[in-house]
């Protein structure tokens, strides 16, 4: 799941089919897992996604989460930040322009501190591998065609009473009291 992601067929992968799916508190209310699986016949390619997060405490809220992903993307249109997976499904049909692959490997720590401050420590390394002609320049006048990134966050968050439902293992802002 989500179904819009089952089926797709364009230029770069040709006809792909992906399944994923997620555990849920009857299987643990501290582990989750969940994650995809794709495949594309024309770029003959595996694609997946997966993570496992850890559930220290629901109060105050802490955890840990492990993610790594690997999967075609396209210029411009980097996966879960469009925040509609319509759009998104549909964007891996016909023509892909850009298309690169990215891998990335994260670890993230989250802590709810009190009601009003939480702290979320995380790091990043991705690999941009373009499938398109691209390349830079090096200090040395050489060229690279692939991108590394690495990413240490440390971030503070206030908000003001802020209120959560929380439902199996998902967690869900309400916003703040006024």
């Amino acid at each position: 799941g989500p179904y819009p992601f089952l089926y797709a067929n364009n230029d770069f992968e040709g006809h792909r089919v992906r399944l994923g799916g997620k555990t849920n508190a009857k299987f643990s209310k501290k582990i989750e897992f969940s994650g995809y699986l794709a495949y594309g016949t024309q770029d003959n390619t595996f694609k997946h996604d997966l993570q496992a997060r850890y559930i220290f405490n629901r109060r105050p809220w802490s955890e840990i989460r492990f993610k790594r992903h690997q999967d075609l993307e396209q210029l411009g249109l980097t996966t879960g930040s469009q925040g509609n997976n319509l759009f998104e499904a549909f964007s891996r049909w016909g023509k892909i322009r850009g298309p690169y692959t990215s891998t990335f490997h994260l670890g993230e720590y989250f802590r709810q501190l009190n009601k009003n401050f939480s702290i979320k420590t995380s790091f990043q390394q991705t690999n941009f591998n373009f499938h398109f002609p691209f390349e830079y320049f090096l200090a040395d006048n050489t060229t690279k065609s692939g991108l590394n990134s690495s990413e240490l966050s440390v971030s503070l968050r206030f908000s003001k009473d802020e209120v959560f439902v929380v439902s199996n293992n998902s967690r869900t802002s309400l916003g703040s009291k006024k």
